[in-house]
This record gives C-alpha cells, sequence and structure tokens, in this order.
C-alpha cells in the first residue's frame, strides 16, 4: 500500500512538472536576433563568429580597441550584402573592414 502511495505521489509530482515546463517553454523559444562578424580573422574573434549581443566582455574589448568592428556585427539575414559591400572600395563596410585589418597587423594593405 505504501509502495502505491508512492508511485501516485510520483504521477502526479511529475504531471506539474510537465504542467509548468509547458509554461515557461514558450519563453525561451523566443528568437533572440543574432549577428554574424563579418570582419577579418583576428585572433579571439574568427569571421563568421555569430553572437546573440555585442555588449559582451569579449566582444567590448575588442570594440573598445577599435570602434568600426561593431559595424562589421550585422544581422545574419544581411551578410551577403555586408561581404559584398566589404570588398566594394569607396563603401562604408569596406572602411570599416580596413580598420579592423589595421587594428590588425597596424596598417591598412592596399
Amino acid at each position: 500500500m505504501a509502495n502505491e502511495a508512492i508511485k501516485e505521489n510520483a504521477k502526479v509530482t511529475a504531471e506539474e512538472v510537465a504542467k509548468v515546463i509547458k509554461t515557461v517553454a514558450p519563453v525561451h523559444k523566443e528568437k533572440i536576433p543574432q549577428k554574424i562578424y563579418v570582419g577579418p580573422n583576428l585572433l579571439g574573434l574568427p569571421k563568421y563568429t555569430v553572437v546573440e549581443s555585442v555588449h559582451t566582455p569579449h566582444i567590448q574589448s575588442f570594440i573598445k580597441d577599435c570602434a568600426e568592428i561593431e559595424k562589421l556585427f550585422v544581422p545574419i539575414d544581411k551578410m551577403a550584402e555586408t561581404e559584398s559591400r566589404v570588398i566594394q572600395k569607396g563603401t562604408l563596410e569596406h572602411r570599416d573592414y580596413n580598420k579592423a585589418i589595421e587594428f590588425k597587423v597596424g596598417k591598412v594593405d592596399k
């Protein structure tokens, strides 16, 4: 009889946990817009790094030294467009990319 009571309590507890999970799970399903880094490979920040926020201490350490790096984090759906503009001379993206290279090696390769 004691075993049956334990089994019944476990069943009720499992059902309560399932209800809580169903109410909490939708909160975590919200999409957080991710950004991708389309700048040059840097030590500790490789090209195509995907982040949810550029406000992490690691990313901020790069941005503090080279503000243009923040502009090279773009929404994933804008990656192809931004990459084509990075190689097009005269665009802001090209300038930002070259500033990141300058930060990396100390001079812009022309």
